[in-house]
């Protein structure tokens, strides 16, 4: 009753000790993880995670878990299909993020930067697997950051860049010389409504930045 209790109760922070439990159940008794989560009121996956977790890991990993310098969480997420796949490799990352004390999220991050790179790439991440994390919290941060308006202007103007040279390309395969009367008829005028925004762009533009140079610095804006 009391181990029931434990089983229906528990959380990730005892997944190790339910992962013995449910292994030692099924061994003597033969239980299938189906009936195992029946009688626990668990799921299948629920089941096969903290077998996995026991049965999978090696017991430096087990070490790391039970100190709570990994969590089982994170372990049975991350750490199982690597280990799964390479045990060593499974090991070398545990040892190195376990001085760390790294979230469930951090950890993702680690394992996703794990698996996109390569044998040199995978050297530098377990030789300072917080580099990683330190490095996409910035990249997070400076992609909330508002954009200035010089960055908002640059990527405007990358995109018109871009529009263009697509819409050329199109005119160089001879696109426009197979449109029907009326398709040609509506991009010319979508064309004369674009090139006279442009020309008022390059007008405009051009005598801001023709303004904005350092002889004349002491201009007051407003009476452009």
């Amino acid at each position: 009753m009391l181990l029931e209790r434990m089983m229906r109760a528990g959380d990730a922070d005892n997944a190790l000790e339910q992962g013995w439990f449910l292994r030692e159940l099924r061994e003597r008794f033969g239980l299938s993880g189906e009936e195992l989560s029946k009688r626990f009121g668990r799921t299948p996956s629920w089941v096969s995670r903290r077998l996995s977790l026991v049965a999978e890991l090696p017991e430096s990993v087990h070490a790391h878990v039970r100190a709570g310098a990994i969590g089982a969480h994170a372990a049975m997420k991350y750490l199982v299909p690597l280990a799964r796949a390479n045990r060593a490799d499974g090991e070398r990352l545990a040892d190195a993020v376990a001085p760390l004390g790294l979230t469930t999220r951090q950890m993702a991050i680690v394992h996703a930067a794990w698996l996109g790179a390569n044998a040199e790439g995978r050297a530098l991440i377990v030789k300072d697997p917080g580099l990683v994390v330190r490095a996409h919290e910035e990249a997070r941060r400076a992609k909330a950051r508002p954009a200035t308006p010089a960055e908002q202007m640059l990527s405007d103007l990358g995109a018109l860049g871009g529009i263009a040279a697509r819409v050329h390309q199109r005119t160089r395969r001879g696109e426009v010389r197979g449109l029907l009367a009326p398709e040609r008829e509506e991009i010319r005028h979508a064309f004369s409504q674009a090139r006279r925004e442009v020309e008022r762009l390059i007008k405009r533009l051009g005598k801001e930045l023709d303004d904005a140079r350092p002889e004349h610095a002491n201009r007051d804006p407003a009476t452009a």
